[in-house]
């Protein structure tokens, strides 16, 4: 069994989208006991076949949270725009003028954005 310590996270993810621009989710603060989801893997093996399982265990029915924020840097590192969300990421991907979040622990949902320019 290997336990990773238990650390204070400050982002989940970043992206650049096509103009250079730099989009990172990031905590606003930690999460809460009740918030926590932790996973476990097992991987087990025989002669002949390998397996592999994953649990999560904690409170995977909660979907909403204030804890997650993008912030939205120029190609320069100046930051442009803070946006708050209101549920879990673990994963953030651009694909033209869509985002798309990914919760995986709870549901395993992606959430999608355009990004409109002024």
């Amino acid at each position: 069994m290997i336990q990773l310590p238990q650390m204070n996270k400050c982002s989940e993810g970043v992206a650049v989208d096509h103009k250079g621009r730099v989009w990172v989710i990031t905590m606003t603060r930690q999460l809460k006991d009740d918030e926590k989801v932790s996973k476990s893997v097992s991987v087990m093996r025989t002669d002949r076949e390998r397996s592999m399982s994953v649990k999560l265990e904690g409170n995977t029915e909660q979907t909403k949270t204030d804890a997650y924020e993008i912030e939205i840097y120029s190609p320069e590192g100046i930051l442009i725009q803070r946006i708050p969300l209101d549920h879990f990421v673990n994963k953030i991907q651009i694909l033209k003028d869509r985002v798309f979040l990914l919760d995986k622990e709870r549901g395993t949902k992606y959430y999608e954005y355009k990004i409109i320019e002024n």
